[in-house]
């Protein structure tokens, strides 16, 4: 990741950004980085304990429901203050924008977080994050298949290395399995 976000800086002025700017969003993409693996490993090491006391009567949504009750909890008077200082203006959306959000709610967060949770639980964290990083070569193929729009070599090079390191984890990871098994 480190490698590819300093390739991905490397084009001084290219993209007409503010380049003094640059470093901080490299170092947010590092520490969110860090933060989702803590999250990743922390899910692993707190559900699996829970799955092996309660068995089949615990259930994993049930689990990320409790997480969005604290996250609630424990976030919401961050909105208010963001708010008032003018950092993050918040306004009451129309019906229908609030429809749209509804569904993406449903169908791109607490769906896809259900899967990949999961995913973790079944399988490994680094498992499940590979697997959820195949979502960039199947994006840039919708992209290809459905809109006009194309992209340079080293999208598909970066394509083929993400792809690759699925099958390469995939295989390690059922390897190791065997493994253990025995």
């Amino acid at each position: 990741m480190l490698f590819g976000d300093a390739v991905g800086s490397s084009g001084e002025g290219e993209s007409g950004l503010d380049n003094d700017l640059v470093w901080l969003g490299d170092l947010l993409a590092v520490v969110g980085a860090v933060f989702y693996a803590l999250y990743t490993i922390e899910i692993k090491k707190l559900v699996d304990p829970l799955k092996q006391k309660y068995g089949k009567e615990f259930s994993v949504s049930l689990f990320f429901g409790f997480v969005g009750i604290l996250n609630l909890a424990c976030m919401w008077p961050f909105l208010f203050i963001l708010n008032a200082i003018g950092f993050e203006k918040f306004t009451v959306p129309t019906s229908t924008t609030f429809g749209y959000l509804t569904l993406n709610a449903l169908l791109g967060t607490v769906l896809s977080d259900v899967l990949w949770a999961a995913a973790v639980v079944r399988t490994t964290p680094v498992v499940a994050t590979v697997v959820l990083s195949s979502e960039i070569p199947l994006s840039i193929l919708a992209n290809e298949l459905f809109s006009p729009r194309t992209f340079s070599w080293e999208f598909y090079v970066g394509c083929f290395l993400v792809v690759t390191s699925l099958v390469v984890v995939n295989i390690k990871s059922r390897q190791l399995c065997s493994r253990g098994s025995n």
